[in-house]
């Protein structure tokens, strides 16, 4: 698998998935997704990561494995978070990516990502699925 096969892959299955209000709802339907897919999936990978003054601790919120391909995920927003950005290019993967909650990003992909995948672009149109009242 390329990775030009993989981002295609993902952004397909992605697309499917309803934008969530809540970031874990989103994750957690992002590795169902994926794990249907047969990806191998973890969540929440502990990493040390530098940000420009101090080594930190953090989380990537999805690593998934396949066909000995690895993929790290972080889900964010609106647009790729500064932090997010920083754990991505810690961890070693062949790709790395954002995913952002609400379509309509248009901004340029971070070096050191190698894309930024918006949720719910085909099916839900972004729409919100739950409303808080």
């Amino acid at each position: 698998m390329t990775k030009q096969e993989a981002i295609d892959r993902i952004r397909s299955l992605v697309s499917t998935s309803a934008r969530l209000p809540e970031a874990h709802w989103q994750q957690n339907a992002i590795g169902g997704i994926l794990g249907r897919d047969c990806w191998n999936i973890r969540m929440e990978i502990s990493i040390d990561y530098n940000d420009g003054v101090y080594w930190r601790k953090g989380r990537i919120d999805l690593e998934a494995e396949k066909e000995g391909f690895h993929v790290a995920i972080e889900i964010d927003r609106k647009s790729p978070r500064t932090k997010s950005i920083l754990k991505l290019r810690a961890i070693h993967a062949d790709l790395r990516l954002v995913i952002v909650r609400e379509p309509g990003w248009m901004g340029d992909t971070p070096p050191g990502i190698d894309a930024v995948i918006c949720v719910g672009t085909e099916r839900g149109l972004g729409k919100r699925v739950f409303s808080h009242s």
